[in-house]
C-alpha cells in the first residue's frame, strides 16, 4: 500500500484560492476508493477539527505546529516527515515544496501560479505590507528550486501551463480547479447582512477580492466613484467582500469612498453562495489570475460576470463573461453603464453554461491526482536522486 503525504497546511475555515483547493481535494479523496493508498494529511494543529469525523480508514492526521513559519516547514519539517513515514509520494498542494536531492519519494507539486516572478508591469505590487513583501521574496527565490526538483508539476489552467513554461522553463500538466457550490440554508439573512447598507441584493454588483495589489481593488473602487460622481444617488452600487473599509484606506490613504460603495470585510467561504445569488453580478478586476473561482461561481447562478482580460480569466469565463481592460477604468464603466441601460444582458440560460461548468468537478480533480499517486515511482532506490 502506497503511503501518500499531503501538505494540507493551507486547510483553513474561510480561505479561498489554495485553501479551497486543498480542502475540497481532501474531501474528494475521502469519497473515493482508497484501498490502494495510506494517506497522511499534514495539517496545522488549530485546523485539525476541520477533519473531525470525516476520515475513514487509511487516512491519518499529522499535526504541524501552529508557530512554525512556511520556510521551516518547507526546508525542514516536510523533509523529516517524509523520511519518518517512508512516504512514497509527497503532494504539495500550494506553490511551495522542498528540495530532496537524495530522497526517493515521488514529489508532486501543484503550482497554482508564478505571479511572484512577474515584473511590476504585469502584476503591480505597490503598497505591500511587510509580510507580503517577505513572502514575495521567499517565493521568488525558492519556488523555482522547488518546482525544478519536483517529480511532476501540476497546475490549474492552460494559461498557467504556458506561464510556468515561460517563467521556469519546465513542463506542467493542468487539471481545472474543482467546483461545487451549494446554498447553506443554515445561514440566516441576518448573518449575511447586519445592516441595510451592507445588504446585498439585485441592485448591487459584487467584488470578492483581497488586499494583494494584483487583485486590482482600487481600480474597481475608482470606477464606482466615477459612476457616483456622474449619476449621484442613481449610481450603480458595489459591495466588496474580503477587504474592510480600514484595509482599503490603508491601501489608498486619503482615498475617497462614495455612498454607493460598501465593505463587508472577510466572511466564511460557506456564506459566499448567498451573496453571489443575491447580487446583480460579479466583478473580477484582477491583473493576473491563474484560475478565477469567482467567475465560475457567478456562472453557476447564470450570471455573466464582468472580468478583467488578464491571466486565465478569459479561459475560465469563455464566451459567457464580459471583459474589460484592467488598466483602463473607462472600459469597466462602459460595461456597467450598458448593463444599467439594458443594452448588455447578464442573465444566462442554464443550458448554455451547464456543459462548461461540468469541466470543473472535484471528482475529476480527485481522480486525476489518484492517477498521479498511483504512477510508478521514478526513484525505486532510496539512494537515487529524484529527477
Amino acid at each position: 500500500m502506497k503511503k501518500i503525504l499531503i501538505d494540507a497546511r493551507w486547510l483553513t475555515n474561510s480561505m479561498r484560492g489554495i485553501g479551497v483547493f486543498t480542502k475540497n481535494l481532501i474531501y474528494a479523496l475521502i469519497e473515493n476508493d482508497h484501498d490502494k493508498f495510506e494517506f497522511h494529511l499534514a495539517v496545522r494543529k488549530k485546523f485539525v477539527s476541520l477533519l473531525a469525523n470525516k476520515l475513514p480508514k487509511n487516512f491519518y492526521v499529522v499535526q504541524l505546529p501552529d508557530w512554525c513559519p512556511d520556510p521551516i516547514l518547507d526546508l525542514v519539517v516536510f523533509n523529516y516527515l517524509t523520511k519518518k513515514l517512508s512516504a512514497d509520494v509527497v503532494h504539495f498542494t500550494g506553490n511551495t515544496g522542498f528540495v530532496l536531492p537524495r530522497l526517493a519519494a515521488h514529489v508532486l507539486l501543484t503550482l497554482h501560479d508564478v505571479s511572484f516572478l512577474k515584473s511590476a508591469d504585469v502584476v503591480p505590487f505597490p503598497n505591500q505590507n511587510l509580510r507580503q513583501a517577505i513572502g514575495r521574496i521567499y517565493r521568488k527565490v525558492f519556488v523555482p528550486f522547488y518546482a525544478k526538483s519536483a517529480t511532476k508539476v501540476c497546475t490549474v489552467s492552460e494559461f498557467a501551463v504556458k506561464d510556468i513554461q515561460h517563467e521556469l522553463g519546465i513542463a506542467a500538466e493542468f487539471i481545472y480547479h474543482g467546483f461545487e457550490l451549494a446554498i447553506d440554508t443554515s445561514v440566516s439573512d441576518n448573518d449575511i447582512a447586519a445592516t441595510e447598507h451592507n445588504r446585498i441584493d439585485s441592485t448591487k454588483y459584487l467584488a470578492i477580492t483581497g488586499p494583494d495589489p494584483q487583485k486590482n481593488l482600487t481600480f474597481v473602487i475608482s470606477a464606482f466613484i466615477s459612476l457616483y460622481q456622474k449619476y449621484k444617488s442613481e449610481a450603480p452600487k458595489l459591495a466588496v467582500i474580503g477587504v474592510n473599509r480600514q484595509q482599503y484606506q490603508r491601501l489608498k490613504p486619503g482615498g475617497l469612498i462614495t455612498e454607493n460603495i460598501s465593505f463587508l470585510g472577510m466572511c466564511p467561504h460557506r456564506d459566499i453562495p448567498k451573496y453571489i445569488q443575491s447580487c446583480k453580478t460579479m466583478i473580477v478586476p484582477s491583473f493576473y489570475e491563474s484560475f478565477g473561482l469567482p467567475v465560475i461561481e457567478s456562472l453557476f447562478f447564470h450570471k455573466a460576470p464582468l472580468c478583467s482580460s488578464g491571466g486565465a480569466l478569459p479561459e475560465i469565463g469563455a464566451s459567457f463573461a464580459h471583459y474589460f481592460d484592467p488598466r483602463n477604468q473607462g472600459t469597466l464603466v462602459k460595461l456597467i453603464e450598458s448593463i444599467e441601460m439594458g443594452n448588455l444582458l447578464i442573465d444566462l440560460p442554464a443550458e448554455q453554461v451547464g456543459h462548461h461548468l461540468s469541466r470543473f468537478s472535484w471528482s475529476i480533480v480527485a481522480n486525476f491526482y489518484l492517477s498521479q499517486y498511483a504512477a510508478k515511482n521514478v526513484a525505486q532506490d532510496r539512494e537515487t536522486p529524484c529527477s
